[in-house]
């Protein structure tokens, strides 16, 4: 493979996991807030962690384009969707909990 063959292939399946993903997690939210059910945190952990291995796929396959090297692209894809990814959900959890703050 060339150089800019593995990235795209990488930037596919980035999105096809958040695509994936998103529509798992809407459906356990749908679950959760709609008809006001118990969440099952197995899959709501696995559709989130989906979620961010995605963006994180998408993220390092954009970077790697322009030519910057693997472990760089990495670490600082890895950094900044898992610092994001652990607010949401520190927030999701205390949305989902009843623990949530009173809005801004």
């Amino acid at each position: 493979m060339g150089n800019t063959e593995f990235p795209l292939f990488l930037m596919i399946v980035g999105v096809l996991a958040i695509v994936t993903s998103g529509v798992a997690l809407q459906e356990v939210l749908k679950q959760a807030f709609f008809r006001e059910e118990k969440p099952n945190t197995l899959s709501l952990a696995v559709s989130f962690l989906g979620l961010c291995g995605g963006l994180i796929a998408l993220m390092v396959a954009a970077l790697r384009i322009f030519g910057l090297p693997w472990p760089g692209v990495l670490s600082f894809a890895v950094l900044f969707i898992g610092g994001f990814g652990g607010l949401v959900w520190w927030r999701l959890n205390a949305e989902l909990t009843g623990d949530a703050p009173p809005p801004f």
